[in-house]
């Protein structure tokens, strides 16, 4: 009897379709069931299929859903009843299953595909209502806009307004400006010309001081030339007087040659031996300087304080202590070919004297060598 019943509600609805327009028939969803091959392809999987990709859309708000070709917005629920019935007098034909079973499960298909319909339509009322929201922004944001742009033609013109009484004030400024600089520029031309007045006195001073200097001067010179000639004369007297015999009265001793042998000092012979000697110790402790690049301290302290800023390669102050040092004459810097004597030798340093000089230098041994 199941069987019987469901059979006469797809004749009827087949039926009720066959009585819809024309129109309708052509844009319902029937149609496009039937272009996918009617009931003889249709099945449950193709509702499940249709529903899965419906309900994916809507739970990843991908936008409106389609349902068999359409979005779901457009669809009514007089299409929704309408295909729900033809997929069950499909279906049912096709199957041996109880009524139950398919009536279950269509009655569920329904509510999904209302589900997906009212999705749809509330998709599509919210973005109306979003693109009405964002229209009335949009709006909104004009008027502000031109409240904005009135705005800021009113500080433009406020500002031009300023800009010109600023452009006055600065104009009154500079005209100020002007007259104090030609105030000023009087004022300095009167005391240039002051100024001047006195330096052209003190030059007719400076010119007259000079006159008188220089007439100073030229007698100076004279009186000089004259004292020359007079100490000239006198010196060639004393040659003179020198050239002719000596008195028997002794000459007064003027240097160590001057001294003659007495009976307290050695004789000529005695002498010369004594100066053999003398020149063999100067051959030993005679030495000359290698090179410019040396210098000597009388200080220890101070040479070897020198010594220990060279080996820290500090250039610096080596040069400022050495400065100060031959400044002070604590150091000096000997001359390459000098000639010196050794007084205190030591293994890397010996303290040599200048000749005539009662002290010594602390130098490096590399700075002497012996004289051959």
């Amino acid at each position: 009897m199941r069987i019987f019943w469901t059979a006469m509600c797809g004749i009827c609805s087949f039926g009720w379709l066959i009585s819809l327009p024309a129109q309708a028939l052509q844009s319902s969803i029937i149609d496009y069931l039937e272009s996918r091959g009617g009931c003889h392809s249709l099945s449950m999987m193709t509702f499940d299929s249709e529903l899965s990709n419906a309900q994916f859309v809507v739970r990843n708000n991908k936008g409106v859903p389609k349902l068999f070709g359409r979005p779901a917005d457009e669809i009514s629920e007089a299409e929704v009843d309408q295909v729900v019935r033809y997929g069950q007098d499909c279906i049912s034909r096709r199957s041996n299953n109880s009524d139950g079973y398919f009536s279950r499960y269509f009655d569920r298909l329904r509510g999904n595909l209302m589900a997906i319909v009212d999705a749809g339509k509330s998709t599509v009322r919210q973005e109306r209502e979003t693109a009405e929201a964002k229209a009335r922004l949009l709006e909104q944001e004009a008027v502000v806009s031109r409240r904005r742009e009135d705005q800021h033609a009113a500080e433009l013109v406020q500002e031009a307004r300023q800009s010109a009484a600023r452009k006055l004030e600065n104009e009154k400024r500079e005209r100020e400006e002007s007259e104090r600089q030609l105030r000023l520029s009087r004022e300095h031309a009167e005391q240039d010309q002051s100024a001047t007045a006195d330096l052209r006195k003190q030059l007719e001073i400076e010119r007259r001081n000079l006159e008188e200097a220089t007439k100073i001067a030229e007698g100076a010179r004279r009186e000089r030339e004259v004292v020359e000639l007079e100490l000239s004369r006198v010196r060639q007297q004393r040659e003179e007087m020198k050239s002719k015999p000596q008195s028997s009265a002794p000459p007064p001793v003027t240097s160590f040659a001057d001294v003659k042998p007495t009976s307290s000092q050695p004789e000529k012979s005695d002498l010369k031996s004594s100066n053999t000697e003398g020149s063999e110790a100067e051959g030993v402790n005679a030495r000359t300087i290698t090179s410019d690049n040396h210098f000597g301290c009388r200080s220890w302290d101070t040479y070897e304080r020198l010594g220990t800023i060279a080996a820290s390669g500090d250039r610096a102050a080596f040069g400022r202590l050495l400065t100060s040092a031959v400044l002070g004459a604590d150091c000096t810097l000997w001359k390459k070919s000098a000639k010196v004597f050794v007084d205190d030798g030591g293994f890397a340093s010996s303290c040599i004297r200048k000749a005539g000089d009662t002290f010594c230098y602390w130098t490096a041994n590399e700075a002497i060598r012996r004289i051959q």
